[in-house]
């Protein structure tokens, strides 16, 4: 019976270098041989059995390095921050490509599921996350190819020569900062890791993690948290965008977070729309290299100025 989860290819490539290992050392023995390689043939066929099938929108992640405990264990925060780093990518990813889409009045269904890490992964260490909408594994092209865009980014980003401006300028801030975070990292702890989705692979070695730091964090990217006073204009849930006027009488814009549900937007709006309140922001300033800069506004909650 074929398998059909990611985990278990990822079983059966790790049985398989196993089973080649002993097949090296096994020496004339012709009937453990001839087992062994009857073995490696019948675990391929698996894994080349699951290779055609289609893509999940699943994650996996080994490292190796300081934060890993051989084929043991990992680090808990290693892991924690590696994991919100990833997925923040990943939604500021499909976040983003649903406003682009939605600019331009085009029908696109919005994922409602979540990330969960439903396995681990052995080989050194890590993890497979896999988002699930209703219990189900979410087999959507839309979550599966933001996915391979993070990959894309993330390989991008360790390129000897880039074009930095362009690269901020092209990806949402969030995602940026989540990247830093993501090479600062794997640089403090010495880390290099593999990362496979469906047919997509990518592995950075220790020069890549170095050309990586010192390409993206090497830039100025502010992040600080803010209570300010304004007026809320609204939000709108299709594009995750909302407006503001501040007080000096300027009307600003913004993203909503990525972390409030559609529910949750709604409430705001219903509640607090044409009101003077506070609005609870994070501020991310992108300092380029040309001396100039990109500002984004992120709204993670609203308060009454009464209740302050």
């Amino acid at each position: 019976m074929i398998m059909e989860s990611f985990s278990d290819i990822t079983w059966l490539r790790g049985q398989l270098a196993a089973t080649e290992a002993l097949l090296a050392d096994a020496g004339e023995s012709i009937i453990m041989r001839v087992s062994l390689e009857n073995r490696i043939k019948e675990l391929q066929e698996k894994i080349d059995c699951i290779s055609q099938l289609p893509d999940e929108a699943k994650l996996d992640v080994w490292f190796s390095g300081d934060a890993v405990y051989g084929s043991y264990g990992i680090s808990a925060s290693f892991m924690q921050i590696s994991i919100q780093s990833l997925v923040g990518m990943i939604q500021s990813s499909i976040r983003d490509s649903l406003r682009k889409l939605k600019e331009k009045k085009k029908s696109v269904k919005t994922p409602k599921g979540q990330f969960y890490v439903t396995a681990l992964t052995h080989g050194s260490f890590g993890y497979e996350l896999s988002f699930k909408e209703n219990g189900a594994i979410f087999e959507d092209a839309f979550v599966i190819e933001s996915i391979k865009h993070v990959m894309d980014t993330i390989e991008y980003a360790t390129a000897q020569e880039m074009d930095l401006d362009a690269f901020i300028q092209s990806n949402p801030i969030r995602l940026l900062s989540n990247l830093k975070d993501l090479f600062g990292l794997l640089k403090k702890q010495h880390s290099v890791f593999l990362m496979r989705s469906g047919s997509q692979k990518i592995a950075l070695d220790n020069h890549q993690i170095e050309t990586g730091y010192n390409n993206f964090c090497s830039s100025d990217i502010v992040q600080k948290e803010e209570t300010i006073r304004a007026v809320f204009q609204g939000a709108l849930i299709e594009t995750g965008k909302f407006e503001y006027t501040d007080e000096s009488g300027v009307i600003r814009h913004g993203v909503v977070s990525e972390d409030l549900s559609n529910e949750e937007i709604a409430s705001l709006n219903r509640n607090f729309s044409r009101s003077d309140c506070y609005l609870d922001i994070i501020r991310r300033i992108v300092n380029y290299s040309n001396g100039k800069k990109k500002e984004n506004v992120e709204l993670v909650g609203i308060s009454s100025v009464e209740t302050c």
